[in-house]
């Protein structure tokens, strides 16, 4: 009976030895396991970080581009109501105040655009040639002067 009871002893304390190191390596692999649930944690956060301040960044540009579009707005309605009233207001007060016009331009085909062209070109060769005869009477005092009427070539393209 000695015998059984030391070879049960012994199983036991082997039992308790193994136990024992399976227990440490569990105890290593847990903390392994903790060690990167850290990391992982501290990688989400940085990531978390990272979003929250791209984000931010975007939100104050909306609302910049909000806040422009607004005063804009504000801009264009003072320029296409209040400051026409404002002008007409001083206009009655004896102050000279030029309002732009809006003129609009006829429409033409394109038949009559090309006429007033060559018309426009005629005349301009017309006053060229003026021009060129004036010098050569003017050069040559053995030939009469003429009176002949010259047209500058802005008065020419003003008539049209």
């Amino acid at each position: 009976m000695s015998r059984i009871f030391v070879a049960v002893a012994l199983l036991v304390v082997i039992a308790l030895i193994v136990l024992g190191i399976t227990s440490e390596v569990a105890d290593a692999a847990q903390a392994q396991a903790a060690i990167e649930a850290a990391r992982a944690a501290q990688i989400a956060a940085a990531g978390q970080a990272a979003t929250s301040t791209a984000m931010s960044f975007v939100t104050m540009l909306l609302v910049a581009a909000l806040l422009g579009m607004i005063a804009l707005c504000i801009w264009l309605v003072y320029v296409m109501k209040i400051k026409p009233e404002v002008t007409r207001q001083q206009a009655g007060r004896g102050r000279a105040v030029i309002q732009p016009r809006n003129v609009q331009t006829p429409q033409l085909s394109s038949g009559e655009t090309v006429n007033l062209i060559i018309q426009a070109q005629a005349l301009q060769a017309l006053a060229e040639m003026n021009r060129l005869q004036r010098n050569s009477y003017s050069q040559n005092p053995a030939r009469p002067a003429l009176e002949i009427q010259a047209y500058e070539e802005d008065d020419v393209w003003a008539e049209l």
